[in-house]
């Protein structure tokens, strides 16, 4: 059995098809500790001295088809280091070899607020779920997310609330997914800047963020994280001159995702968070400011792919973007969430900057 179809705290189809959400937790007490599969250990925790195990075992086995995860020890080591990131990994009993591990880690360094008007002070991510491809199908997968669920919620004197994302090969007619977004990507090769485009510092972005974030709710279903949650170096804040007619000032958030492709082991870069300033106040993305043109002038900055999706946040791709951007060909993204109610589900915006495994 899953872990979706046996916790209570999962959103069920009855919760996405009610016509009021209202905010509230789904599970108040602590989760019960799931019985270990045959044929594995407890998971244990890592810390520090296993960084290069737990890289190691990401290099080889966290990956698509099509790409991998180029992790050492460095990588690793800025999650171990952070004493609010969980990492457990479990092992078959008879080879003694690590087949499984799972990060938890804080979505936000504020709170998280929302747009039906919860404020949540302990919302974490579920990421780094990798099994060896030599146990996947055996359950474990759903066995970490249920383990990390009972630690993380013996933890705290509050319950805790997890979202988690995959990537799947299309999306489903009927989910409690929080949204699903289809993919886009263009292959990025250096060129000479048209001189628009400049770079933003971290630090003032990062404080842009914090100073306009709680202004962000509105009638749009929303989950806002207050403060960025940044682990790991390389994100690039691009940002386009005031237009003349609109006032606005677009940016664009891109990150290295430390993940390559198989055959050429070219680097990836995403763009996650799509917004603009406006009289000096920082925004989300809305569908009357386009970005696709300022990502094509973004792509001639680096040398490997560049993903966008769907989502307004995100680029909002779609299939009119053209040949160059090979829309709908990797998927779609799912975001899932359960122990809250969400303001909607299919289609909340989660507006957060973090890295993500």
């Amino acid at each position: 059995m899953s872990f979706w179809s046996s916790t209570t705290a999962a959103p069920t189809i009855w919760d996405v098809m009610s016509i009021a959400h209202i905010p509230k937790y789904i599970r108040t007490k602590p989760a019960d500790y799931p019985a270990v599969p045959d044929g594995f250990t407890l998971p244990v925790r890592f810390f520090r001295a296993d960084a290069a195990t737990v890289a190691e075992f990401w290099k080889q086995n966290y990956g698509g088809d099509d790409w991998y995860l180029d992790s050492d020890a460095d990588f690793v080591m800025r999650y171990l280091t952070r004493n609010n990131v969980y990492i457990f990994g479990i092992y078959a009993t008879d080879k003694c070899k690590l087949v499984g591990t799972i990060v938890s880690t804080p979505i936000t360094e504020g709170s998280v607020i929302m747009s039906h008007g919860a404020a949540l002070a302990n919302m974490r991510v579920i990421e780094g779920l990798c099994i060896h491809r030599e146990y996947r199908g055996s359950g474990i997968a759903g066995y970490l997310i249920g383990y990390m669920d009972a630690f993380t919620s013996r933890l705290n004197t509050v319950p805790v609330v997890h979202i988690w994302g995959r990537e799947l090969s299309k999306s489903s007619v009927i989910s409690t997914a929080l949204r699903t977004d289809t993919y886009a990507y263009k292959v990025c090769t250096r060129k000479p800047s048209n001189g628009l485009l400049k770079s933003m510092p971290w630090g003032d972005f990062n404080k842009a963020w914090i100073s306009s974030s709680t202004l962000w709710l509105e009638e749009t279903p929303r989950i806002i994280a207050t403060r960025p949650y940044i682990i790991q170096a390389g994100l690039d804040i691009w940002i386009y001159p005031v237009d003349v007619v609109s006032q606005y000032k677009p940016i664009i958030v891109v990150s290295n995702t430390h993940r390559k492709t198989r055959t050429t082991h070219q680097p990836i870069y995403e763009v996650v968070w799509c917004g603009y300033i406006h009289h000096n106040i920082l925004y989300p993305a809305k569908r009357s400011v386009q970005y696709k043109h300022m990502l094509n002038d973004i792509s001639n900055r680096y040398e490997g792919l560049l993903f966008a999706s769907s989502a307004v946040y995100n680029g909002g791709a779609t299939e009119e973007w053209g040949a160059e951007w090979n829309y709908g060909k990797s998927g779609v993204h799912v975001w899932n969430i359960y122990n809250y109610i969400p303001p909607s589900f299919g289609n909340c915006e989660l507006l957060t900057i973090r890295n993500e495994l």
